[in-house]
């Protein structure tokens, strides 16, 4: 409902039509502070008499604000990647619901690439771990076999130091006693020949012969002595030095082999920091890849209202995100606001802004409910810059002042980007004269007699001016107003009737496909070169092609992929040939091993149980055959001795059977000597290398054992590592194969192919052949011709008429006879500055206003300007007068009658055209309108 002052100015609760009854509105606020409302003098210069008044004197300032929410929180993009997906702006969120998802497909091909790298880190410490267990493996066992060696080394040396073989000091003892005989019968025999010799019975030679064999004896038994000193003492001096050596050069090896073996702890730790310390780095590589995979669903950080940002597209211009866009990292896509409690920027002036301070008061009212008021109190003042970034770009960067104002009330008519009008109170003085400025020109005043005076004036605020002297309190002036209100003339007489009145808003709009797909392509790891371009405006099938890539790039990537997965499963086969030879190698190595230690334990035995009873027998046979010889030898030297003694049997004879007889009694002592070492059994020496020869054979055993086994494992190790490669390079040239099959782009749905402009160096220009296209930034869009709607911006102080559900109409502007229905669908949360020029220039503060359509008609194409009519109210039956004929002054609205008659009314609703009149008017009067002016 409207009310008005006597001036014709609106009161709280009055609604506006059109862009005359605006002007009519402004012109009565003109009115308001200049008409006269008191007794002055008629006629063409119209006065009223103000008295000078002693008051607080509110000192202001006066400037523009916008409402932003006092709390909000960003939602920014974790990194760059494609929208796929957003909750409709406005919607209310809950703390912690899901608000937008964002491809991660580029982390999860790194997670995996990081997986992979992880799974061959592992398998290379498992790797290095077999190889150092095989090489402590190793030490070990030389350490050992190194004291076995040392053990039999030891054993020689003592043998040669000491001497301790029985079986060889009987032998010489039986020699040298057989020697000793020999040299005695040799002797006897020269002693007896020898006066034979001097008779010249025996011969010179024979005696020469007889010396040589005593001298042949003595040095044979010389030598016996030796070998009996030796086989006592042990082996010549340069074989026990020799011997002494070996066992000093076999100790170094050993001391050699335990260092390492102490030191190898140390390596194995160094090694494993190293291999952990690589290990660490791609855990943490893939944690922060994880981090960023639960990113991509992006979550409201309080409860509030969901408005969207603004980000590029590939056009010349930012738009509101939408699914499909890519956000750059950082960038903000929306934003969450409480927009229960709201505050106001305000942009002072250098010289306001020095009066401006926090906690001070302000009124403000907003362009859209001009008849409320809103208090609140400053919180802060700040620098900023000045413009938006484009403005910034383009110009030189410029600081301004703002203010920030918490207002004390909410209302859900408040919403985000409204602008409207703030006064501050800056300063109240208490007890000042002041007079209406109007009062005031020059510096001078008029008095109530028509006297001009001078005054000295301070401050001034919208309505008042400080008067410092010259004037007394309660002294009158004259205020100047306008000339009393006439009839127009020429004028129009229309009647007034009764009828129904219909409240309606014009804006202008584009249309807008309803279903609107981006063509990007999501995933060409660098860039591609257009070789083919549907033409715009063409309808593709789903499915069909859209554009073509030249693609030889592509293809030589997925050669080069191909050839690094023929090389990985060739070195596969290589590998696996590998593993085989080795594997039949230690395998061969294991069975020798094993026949090396079977051996070493049958001699151990055997040496362990002494002579086996067949080597026993053959030395008891041995003893009975030279028993049974020396009874031989002994029988036939007796009877040979019987024979001597009476004469028969010559010396020589009896000396040779001698000789036998001892010969056969040595032999006899050294059967007996060995029967009783074989029956003794084996030496300690011989023990002791049957034992270590054993210990050797283990050893070799365990250690082709261990090296089968830790083959075993690494075969399998660098197997399944070489496997992990190869399914990464088949992931890698499958990821390829598509990149190259993506440079076909074809149409995910059916739409009119609608190219996207960007910026070249002669402007703005749309996509073309030979364009570079960028990975996920869309190049084109498919609109979908079976439903639109129409995007009309509406001006903020327009909005308290709109509702979503009003009907509306709309046309093409070059067709405004052909009009179309819809209804508001819905109405934008936030109000956005107009831009026009790409962007360049800011324009007044709108609200985006959706208007949806049943209708399907070719004609409309998106992008395509619309003239639109928002149905704000219909009034029927209601008394309507031309808005034409209304006035306005001071005290209110008012018309002139036929009859000349000056009229207050009471002015409802209106329309561009019409006012309904709520009071003061009949049906059937007639007022007046100015002749020239539309009266329908």
């Amino acid at each position: 409902m409207f009310s008005s002052h006597a001036d014709g100015s609106r009161l709280p609760g009055s609604s506006r039509s059109g862009p005359f009854a605006v002007a009519v509105v402004l012109i009565g606020a003109i009115l308001g502070l200049v008409a006269g409302c008191g007794d002055g003098p008629t006629g063409d210069e119209a006065y009223r008499l103000v008295e000078v008044e002693r008051a607080p004197f509110v000192l202001t300032v006066e400037t523009a604000g916008v409402l932003e929410p006092l709390v909000e929180r960003n939602i920014q993009a974790p990194y760059s990647s494609i929208i796929e997906w957003l909750v409709e702006e406005g919607t209310f969120v809950e703390e912690g619901e899901p608000v937008a998802r964002f491809d991660s497909s580029d982390h999860t091909r790194n997670l995996e690439g990081e997986q992979l790298d992880r799974k061959l880190a592992t398998r290379d410490k498992e790797l290095k771990d077999l190889e150092l267990d095989l090489e402590q493996f190793e030490l070990l066992n030389r350490l050992a076999f190194g004291e076995g060696d040392l053990g039999l080394l030891r054993i020689t040396h003592d043998v040669l130091a000491q001497g301790v073989d029985p079986a060889e000091v009987a032998r010489i003892e039986m020699a040298r006693e057989n020697g000793e005989n020999a040299l005695a019968n040799l002797r006897v025999s020269r002693n007896e020949k020898q006066p034979y010799a001097a008779r010249g019975f025996v011969s010179r030679e024979d005696m020469a012969t007889l010396e040589v064999k005593i001298s042949r004896e003595k040095l044979q038994l010389q030598v016996l002595e030796l070998e009996d000193r030796i086989a006592r003492r042990g082996g010549k001096p340069v074989d026990i030095v020799a011997a002494a050596r070996d066992i000093h050069l076999s100790t170094s090896a050993i001391e050699y082999v335990r260092v390492q073996a102490d030191s190898f702890d140390a390596r194995r730790l160094e090694n494993a920091r190293e291999l952990e310390t690589k290990l660490g780095g791609i855990e943490s590589e893939i944690e922060y890849l994880e981090s960023l995979t639960k990113q991509s669903v992006a979550r409201a950080p309080i409860s509030g209202v969901v408005l969207y940002g603004r980000i590029h597209m590939g056009g010349t211009q930012q738009e509101k995100v939408k699914v499909g866009a890519r956000a750059h990292q950082g960038s903000r896509v929306m934003r969450i606001s409480k927009v229960d409690r709201m505050k106001v920027v305000l942009k002072l002036s250098a010289r306001d802004a020095q009066r401006v301070n926090p906690d001070q008061k302000i009124h403000f009212r907003l362009s859209a409910y001009p008849d409320e008021q809103l208090t609140g109190t400053v919180t802060r003042t700040q620098q900023a810059l000045s413009g938006n970034e484009l403005d910034r770009w383009i110009h030189p960067v410029m600081l301004t002042l703002q203010a920030t104002a918490e207002l004390d009330a909410s209302s859900d008519k408040l919403k985000p980007g409204m602008s409207g009008q703030a006064s501050i109170q800056v300063e109240t003085r208490p007890g000042v004269l002041s007079l209406p400025s109007g009062a005031v020109v020059d510096g001078a005043v008029i008095l109530a007699d028509g006297t001009r005076r001078a005054v000295e004036t301070g401050a001034a605020s919208y309505d008042r001016t400080e008067i410092l002297s010259g004037l007394e309190e309660s002294q009158q002036v004259r205020l100047p107003g306008l000339a009393s209100p006439r009839p127009p003339s020429p004028a129009k007489a229309i009647p007034v009737t009764r009828g129904d009145l219909v409240v309606q808003l014009e804006a202008s709009g584009e249309v807008e496909a309803e279903g609107v797909t981006n063509i990007a392509i999501q995933d060409l790891r660098s860039d591609g070169k257009i070789a083919w371009l549907a033409k715009e405006g063409d309808v593709i099938p789903a499915g069909e092609l859209v554009a073509k890539l030249e693609e030889k790039k592509f293809k030589d990537d997925v050669a080069e992929k191909q050839l690094a997965l023929q090389t990985l499963q060739k070195e596969k086969d290589v590998l696996d040939a590998k593993q085989r030879v080795e594997g039949d190698q230690l395998r061969d190595e294991l069975d020798v091993a094993r026949q090396d230690l079977e051996v070493a334990r049958l001699e151990k035995k055997i040496i362990d149980g002494g002579k086996l009873p067949r080597e026993l027998a053959d030395l008891r046979y041995d003893l009975q055959i030279a028993e049974r010889d020396l009874k031989s030898a002994q029988s036939r030297l007796d009877l040979k001795l019987e024979l001597a003694a009476q004469g028969n049997v010559a010396a020589d004879e009896i000396k040779d059977l001698t000789e036998k007889r001892d010969d056969a009694r040595a032999a006899h002592r050294l059967a007996r000597v060995k029967l009783d070492l074989g029956l003794a059994g084996y030496t300690r020496s011989e023990h002791k290398k049957a034992e270590l020869k054993v210990r050797k054979a283990e050893l070799t055993l365990k250690l082709v054992q261990k090296k089968l086994d830790v083959g075993k494992q690494r075969r399998d190790t660098e197997l399944r590592k070489l496997q992990f490669r190869v399914a990464d390079a088949e992931r890698q040239l499958k990821r390829f194969e598509s990149i190259l099959a993506s440079a076909q782009v074809t149409a995910p749905v059916t739409g009119t192919v609608v190219l996207l402009e960007h910026w070249s160096q002669s402007g703005p220009v749309k996509t073309a052949i030979g364009d570079t296209v960028n990975e996920g930034v869309p190049f084109m869009r498919l609109a979908n011709q079976s439903s639109f709607r129409i995007k009309a911006q509406i001006p903020e102080e327009r909005l308290a008429g709109v509702a979503k559900g009003q009907a509306a109409t709309f046309w093409p502007l070059q067709s405004p006879g052909q009009q179309f229905q819809g209804t508001v669908e819905s109405i934008a949360p936030i109000a956005t500055e107009k831009r026009r020029m790409f962007g360049l220039f800011e324009g007044s503060r709108v609200f985006d206003v959706r208007i949806d359509t049943d209708l399907e008609n070719r004609r409309f194409q998106p992008g395509l300007s619309v003239g639109c009519r928002l149905l704000l109210s219909t009034h029927p039956q209601v008394l309507k007068v031309p808005v034409n004929a209304l006035h306005a002054s001071q005290e209110g609205s008012y018309l002139f009658l036929k009859s000349g008659e000056r009229r207050s009314v009471t002015v409802g609703p209106m329309s561009e055209s019409e006012a309904a009149i709520e009071a003061g008017l009949a049906e059937g009067d007639v007022v007046l309108v100015a002749e020239g002016e539309d009266a329908s």
